[in-house]
């Protein structure tokens, strides 16, 4: 994308706001894309590529062989406010992780900047509360 296209997406998306001539604030630490837009697509492949990997490393690793990092916590028989105090709990701790991992990252690729580097390295976290009422029911169960 330009990135005249970049700043005016910011903007719109109230992620940034011009303060004066040339003067930017940032209002956001994280850019999230609008649904359906091709940047979300792009991250989505790039986040869903990079879950795959790890997995499918996981998967084929010889034993003893060291293993990627991967794991979730997963809860049933839960109240929607129990779940609502999860979700919340979770992305905010996510969220504050994931700027430290980023604040490092980007220390260490100035520092690596002098260098032909092509490493990569790649962090996430999800959250997926799954409320009663959004949980599909046996019609069955209904009668």
């Amino acid at each position: 994308m330009a990135p005249g296209t970049v700043l005016e997406t910011l903007v719109v998306q109230k992620n940034v706001e011009q303060v004066g001539k040339g003067e930017l604030r940032l209002l956001s630490q994280t850019f999230l894309p609008s649904a359906g837009r091709a940047e979300q697509v792009a991250a989505y492949e790039a986040t869903l590529s990079a879950h795959l990997a790890v997995a499918t490393q996981n998967l084929q690793a010889e034993p003893g062989a060291p293993r990627n990092f991967d794991r979730a916590v997963r809860y049933s028989h839960l109240s929607s406010e129990s779940i609502e105090e999860l979700r919340q709990f979770s992305s905010d701790r996510a969220q504050a992780l994931l700027q430290e991992i980023n604040s490092l990252a980007r220390e260490l690729q100035d520092k690596d900047s002098e260098g032909d580097q092509s490493g990569r390295f790649a962090a996430g976290a999800f959250v997926l509360p799954s409320p009663e009422k959004a949980q599909s029911k046996n019609p069955k169960e209904e009668k």
